[in-house]
Parts: structure tokens; C-alpha cells; sequence
């Protein structure tokens, strides 16, 4: 602000009021306006991934599980989430300051997402959708989990918001952190038991897709272990300060191009497609002699080497033709 005077006797002036800054870009604080465009960016990412699956289960809708739409709820909330926070950050770069009904809205879709996306880990790492087709009562006890933390996180969300204590705040974060914990072990305790059993009843087709996410998961969390600390040591020595143009993408951006890209990995593990079902109930048993002297899998017409076909195990039922019956899908 300046001030200009005409008689240069003027001293000691006591100057009262108020004053309203906005940059040329709206109110939204200039270390943090690259998280508007960015937004924007994914939010057509995120839509064009949930089109490309919602075309996938309407074209082979006959084919499409229970793990298949509970993909359609995490990549339909995501992609919400996304145009809530927008619509967040929008309101206050324009009037500066927030709309109450829309930035509660935009935590409430936010932890949804972060539910049903840790409801759809569980189910995926349980096998749901490659090994069976349902999880029986299974189910029951994720819905349990997922309640659980929907309200405690819900609760942190909120408590970060309206709390003015700093201590209260660290009150309410235990127990979504323990929950959350207890969550994640689950997620790994069941994907080796999944990935043990299907090593047992050598299922290498389906064990080979547990590997690739088992793979993933274990570049997810070493790359958030070398990011925490990294990130840490670069605040520690104040590196960052001249970067403060791209404070918004280190805070918020990276995690969720993150996110985003394990959303994408899962599609394209499980996109159904047209033996979907039959997959998921499906066993690799024995192969049939060609002539050539391989063998050719009934599973996905692959060519076996014959010093597999010792490794098949063929078991029986009890009871009479009657009582073997097609699986109810």
C-alpha cells in the first residue's frame, strides 16, 4: 500500500480501516492455485477411467461380478470426489473463504472413497472375482470393517476441520490410525494366505495376477516409506522453500496421481471379459495330448510342457450323478 502526501509537514498519521488483497488468479493462496488446474486434469482422468468401465460391464454385463461393480462404486466415488474437491477450491478462489455445505459434502465423499476403495482391497486380495466368485460370509465381516472406519475416519475428517486444539485433534486420529492399521494388515495377511493356497493347488494362471498385485503393493508402500522420509528430511532442511510454486503437488498431488494409478492397475487386472464367471470357478486340472506330443491346458489353450502333467491333481466327489449339480452364479 502507498500513501501520498501534499504538505510535507504530514507526521505521525494514523491511518484506520481495512484492506482486501486478491491476486490476478482469485483468493486461492498462490502456493497452492497449481492444485486447481491439476484437479481439473484429473477429474477428466478419473471420468474417462470410469467411462471405459462402465462400456466394459455394459458390453459383457452377463459376465460381471460382485467385484466388478464394487470396482464401479470406488471409481464412481473417486471421480465424484474429484469434482467435489474442485468445486470446493473453485468457491473459495472466487469468494474467498469456504462454503460450508460444500466442503463437508467434499469430506464426506472423500472418506466414502477412501471405504469403499480399502473395501475393494479386501475383496480383491480374498480372491474375489479370480478364485470365487463370492465371498460368503466374508462379507459380513468386511461390511463390519468398512463401518468402522467410515465413522472414525469420518470423525478425524471432521475434527481436523472444526477443532481448534491441536491435542483433540491427535484424540481423534488414534482411532482411525488403529483401525486403519488393522485394515492393512488384513489386506496382506489375506493375500498371502491367497497366494499360499493357490501355490498349493498349482492354479499358475491365477496365481500369476496375485503376484503382479502382490508385486504392486509392495512398490506402493516401499515408494510411500522413501517419499515420507525423503519429504521429511527436505522440510527438516528447509530444501523445499524455493519450490514453493509446487508445495500443492508434494502435499496433496503426488497421492493422489498415486491413488490414481493403482485404480488403473486395478482394471487392468480385473476388466472382465468374456469367461469372466467361468474363470472365477474354474480349476487348472489336466491337459489333453496333442499330437505333436504336448499338451494343450482345457483352461486357456496355452501350450503345457509334458513334465508338467505329473503336477495335476484330479480328485473325486461321493455320491451319485444326481447330486452333482451346476454352480448357482
Amino acid at each position: 500500500m502507498m500513501l501520498a502526501f501534499c504538505d510535507s509537514a504530514t507526521a505521525n498519521l494514523n491511518v484506520t480501516g481495512s484492506i482486501t488483497v486478491m491476486n490476478p488468479y482469485g483468493h486461492f493462496p498462490a502456493r497452492l492455485y497449481g492444485l486447481l488446474p491439476f484437479t481439473k486434469f484429473l477429474s477428466v482422468l478419473s471420468f474417462g477411467l470410469l467411462l471405459f468401465w462402465c462400456l466394459r460391464c455394459i458390453t459383457l454385463k452377463k459376465q460381471v461380478m460382485n467385484v466388478h461393480k464394487m470396482i464401479l462404486v470406488v471409481l464412481g466415488s473417486f471421480f465424484i470426489d474429484e469434482i467435489l474437491r474442485l468445486l470446493n477450491i473453485t468457491y473459495y478462489n472466487n469468494y474467498g473463504s469456504y462454503s460450508t455445505t460444500i466442503a463437508f459434502t467434499s469430506v464426506l465423499f472423500s472418506v466414502i472413497t477412501r471405504t469403499v476403495a480399502r473395501c475393494l482391497t479386501m475383496m480383491v486380495v480374498m480372491g474375489l472375482g479370480v478364485t470365487c466368485s463370492s465371498l460368503g460370509n466374508m462379507g459380513w465381516k468386511i461390511a463390519i470393517a468398512a463401518i468402522g472406519y467410515f465413522v472414525f475416519s469420518l470423525w478425524d475428517s471432521l475434527s481436523s476441520i472444526f477443532s481448534t486444539s491441536s491435542s483433540q485433534s491427535s484424540l481423534y486420529l488414534i482411532p482411525s490410525a488403529l483401525i486403519d492399521s488393522f485394515i492393512y494388515f488384513s489386506i496382506l495377511q489375506s493375500l498371502m494366505k491367497t497366494i499360499e493356497d493357490l501355490k498349493e493347488k498349482k492354479q499358475t494362471s491365477k496365481l500369476e495376477i496375485f503376484l503382479k498385485l502382490r508385486n504392486m503393493i509392495v512398490i506402493m508402500v516401499v515408494f510411500s516409506a522413501i517419499y515420507n522420509g525423503l519429504f521429511s528430511y527436505l522440510i527438516a532442511k528447509k530444501a523445499l522453500d524455493s519450490f514453493w510454486k509446487y508445495q500443492w503437488f508434494f502435499n496433496d498431488g503426488i497421492w493422489s496421481v498415486f491413488y490414481f494409478f493403482i485404480l488403473s492397475a486395478i482394471v487392468y487386472l480385473w476388466t472382465p471379459n468374456e469367461r469372466s464367471v467361468a474363470y472365477a470357478h474354474h480349476v487348472q486340472v489336466a491337459t489333453e495330448e496333442q499330437a505333436g506330443g504336448d499338451s494343450v491346458s482345457l483352461q486357456d489353450g496355452e501350450l503345457q510342457p509334458r513334465d508338467m502333467l505329473d503336477q495335476v491333481e484330479v480328485k473325486t466327489v461321493d455320491g451319485d450323478s444326481n447330486s452333482l449339480k451346476p454352480m448357482n452364479m
